[in-house]
């Protein structure tokens, strides 16, 4: 291994084979999910077919396997090689699902979930059936939503949050893009009126 190139990658070869071994490993008893199911606000679901599984080590554990430029510096090549054999504690809470899927007019791009989000998502299963349920649940909500603003009430313009309209409360911000530079709006609370403010003054 003459360049610092030829010895990045030989290093880094190793790091990647260790990985490789223990998302098998995670893997072993509780299969790898095929296919995710995002359910959407609206209460349809997206189903994302799984393309590639990777890990992605966290920025305090100190592991880079990357480098910056065209070439590794030898600091780089050194922490590769450290990486490669020193003792790595591995979770399986940052495996990467990576998935493909499509916006506007058939464009396609990749995306990733790792498996901590996905435990803690209330909006992507692994199951089919679970999204299914969620997704009745949220368009029962929806129903409900627009019956209540058909009815009387109001959706607060910061948070979303459905009131009776005489609870309501009229909220003036003052920004740049609006007529003016103010819009009066009905919100839930004056505190929601001075955070979509603050939101607008960045």
């Amino acid at each position: 291994m003459k360049t610092n190139l030829d010895k990045w990658d030989y290093h880094l070869d190793i790091l990647n084979a260790r990985t490789e071994s223990f998302i098998k490993e995670a893997f072993q008893d509780d299969p790898a999910p095929e296919t995710l199911y995002e359910v959407t606000p609206i209460g349809t679901v997206k189903v994302y077919t799984v393309t590639d599984i990777n890990y992605r080590f966290p920025r305090n554990d100190g592991i880079r396997p990357y480098f910056y430029g065209k070439k590794p510096t030898r600091e780089e090549v050194q922490r590769i090689a450290t990486a490669a054999i020193e003792e790595i504690d591995f979770n399986k809470a940052n495996i990467v699902l990576g998935y493909e899927y499509e916006w506007g007019s058939g464009n396609k791009a990749i995306s990733g979930i790792s498996m901590e989000r996905l435990l803690e998502s209330s909006c992507v299963f692994t199951d089919q059936s679970k999204a299914g349920v969620c997704a009745a649940e949220k368009r029962l909500k929806k129903e409900k939503e627009q019956y209540l603003l058909a009815n009387g009430h109001i959706k607060c313009t910061y948070c979303g949050k459905v009131v009776p309209e005489s609870e309501a409360v009229n909220y003036t911000v003052i920004a740049r893009q609006y007529t003016n530079m103010r819009k009066t709006s009905k919100y839930c609370s004056r505190q929601c009126g001075a955070h979509d403010q603050m939101a607008h003054e960045g």
